[in-house]
């Protein structure tokens, strides 16, 4: 169906992916043999929207080039074609601007358009901008992951603008864009010299550079702790069947939202082996946060921990936020990834952790070390916080930017334009359909 909206400029129309494609398919239904080298395979993690070249990873897949020819006479990505997000991040869309094979799994779908009527970069720019990604989102059943059917997919109403316009909004959209991300590299760069600058902090701090005339001992963290051991092993429930229980997957960015932490049940006896308790520290001991750590503030729930976590419970004689603040230095985690166990998943026992050598002043000083380390990270986490900020606008002003591009008020209407109504016959045409008129295809 196609129709004129009101609010679009008279030479826009209003068309459904299905009409404006030549074919929309997906990926393979069936996960394939992967190999370490050979045709790459792509995933919903690879689209890199607006950018050249697709987004690999440590997880990059390949496929063997005969698994690869089987594939393709279902789904063959090519130049120009657009690949969309059917599940995890819905409705991300990259246009292919390579020019190797590659395959693609069935969370991914592929859309393939005429050139001559349509600009895939105008399409890609279309499908990414706030409007598109809602009705996308709207579109896709379900509660929990959510999936964006072939089906609901070829629904998707997108305006069409003259072939001559879909090029000054594209052209005008880079341009924007590009502006943009220089800004946001800048932003990134900053970033990176905050981290730096952390790290410079935190040398500095332990090896004795903030505080004259004192004396260092180096002392292991077995010698400044009272108890390390394992958490409890149980199964986390929505249901309050017990305390709350914290797990590795809790601690995010260095903190806990107790709010969406589950609960466990555990006998009486044995929740005073692990409840927690404001100072208490926590080691992720597997996983890609192994060696990660978390101090427990005040006024937590009643909560254990899991058997993935390792808890210190320090001596009396030193200074918990200094010890925590060691811990998060280079000279921490040099020790940690040579004391890593583990070919497959590196983790760290509490024997490793035991064995961690820390730098200790006398209790004054770990208290005045400690107050100087958090002068200095406050203007540092404020200056990231503006960061942030200014990220946030600018991913506001690019989702603005969309929003007007496709309103039809980003760059002048021609009269000289030809109506994107005869795009529609014309495609129609190539595809078998039946042949629409001018006035039919505008609303008239």
């Amino acid at each position: 169906m196609i129709s004129q909206k009101k609010d679009l400029p008279p030479k826009w129309v209003l068309a459904s992916l299905e009409d404006i494609s030549t074919k929309i398919t997906d990926g393979t239904h069936k996960t394939p043999s992967y190999l370490e080298k050979g045709v790459p395979f792509i995933s919903t993690s690879n689209l890199n929207p607006f950018n050249k070249e697709f987004l690999f990873n440590d997880y990059e897949k390949y496929i063997s080039i005969n698994e690869h020819n089987e594939l393709t006479k279902r789904c063959k990505p090519e130049r120009g074609n657009l690949l969309v997000s059917k599940c995890g991040t819905i409705g991300r869309t990259q246009v292919v601007n390579v020019d190797y094979d590659f395959s693609i799994f069935v969370g991914l779908a592929l859309i393939k358009i005429n050139k001559n009527y349509v600009s895939p970069k105008y399409l890609e720019y279309l499908l990414n901008s706030p409007q598109i990604q809602k009705e996308m989102i709207e579109l896709s059943p379900g509660t929990g992951r959510k999936t964006l059917t072939l089906k609901a997919l070829k629904t998707i109403k997108i305006p069409i603008a003259p072939f001559a316009e879909q090029g000054r909004i594209v052209n005008k959209l880079e341009e924007l864009f590009t502006r943009f991300d220089n800004g946001m590299q800048q932003l990134q760069k900053a970033q990176a010299q905050l981290k730096r600058y952390k790290q410079s902090i935190l040398k500095k701090a332990f090896q004795g550079n903030f505080i004259k005339n004192h004396t260092l001992k180096q002392l292991k963290v077995g010698d400044i702790a009272d108890k390390i051991h394992y958490g409890y092993t149980a199964s986390a429930s929505n249901e309050v069947i017990g305390p709350k229980f914290l797990r590795i997957t809790d601690i995010q960015n260095g903190q806990v939202n107790w709010d969406t932490v589950p609960f466990c049940e555990i006998e009486n006896e044995k929740i005073n082996r692990y409840k927690l308790q404001e100072g208490d520290l926590l080691f992720a001991r597997t996983g890609a946060t192994v060696g990660k750590s978390y101090l427990i503030p005040s006024g937590i729930p009643d909560t254990v921990f899991a058997s993935y976590l390792i808890r210190i419970i320090l001596k009396e004689q030193v200074f918990k936020k200094y010890v925590y603040y060691y811990f998060q230095s280079s000279d921490y985690w040099l020790q940690i990834s040579q004391g890593q166990l583990g070919i497959g998943q590196p983790n760290v026992n509490a024997q490793i952790l035991s064995k961690i050598t820390i730098p200790i002043p006398s209790y004054e000083d770990q208290i005045k070390i400690t107050q100087i380390i958090e002068n200095n990270m406050s203007i540092i986490e404020k200056i990231e916080n503006d960061i942030i900020s200014i990220n946030k606008q600018i991913r506001v002003m690019k989702n603005l930017i969309l929003k007007t591009a496709f309103n039809g008020k980003l760059v002048p209407q021609s009269d000289l334009d030809e109506s994107a109504s005869i795009l529609l016959e014309l495609i129609h045409r190539e595809k078998g359909g039946l042949k629409l008129k001018i006035g039919e295809a505008e609303g008239g």
